[in-house]
């Protein structure tokens, strides 16, 4: 019962450090960001376009520290999304 909570602490994990060295990558020849706004601006824009070969589609926020970002075609969960056979495996 446990192990589907450690793989995905361990899947977390390695999104967390690839991102954060990707996004180390990124900014080094950047000039630091003033606030958080001018951070979202950064991924939806730049590091998106780098990565996925185009901007965010929405940025949203509450104004209380969440954004929600929207990207209607990501390319790494199309696929999956377009066949029947993962609807058992889709809220994992």
């Amino acid at each position: 019962k446990g192990e589907p909570a450690a793989g995905t602490t361990k899947l977390e994990s390695m999104g967390f450090r690839v991102g954060q060295g990707l996004i180390e990558r990124f900014t080094k020849d950047t000039a630091r960001f003033k606030d958080e706004l001018d951070i979202m601006k950064f991924i939806c824009k730049d590091f998106w376009t780098t990565v996925f070969k185009k901007q965010i589609d929405n940025l949203r926020t509450n104004h209380q520290g969440i954004y929600v970002l929207q990207d209607n075609k990501f390319r790494l969960l199309t696929q999956m999304s377009a066949g029947k056979q993962y609807l058992e495996h889709a809220p994992k």
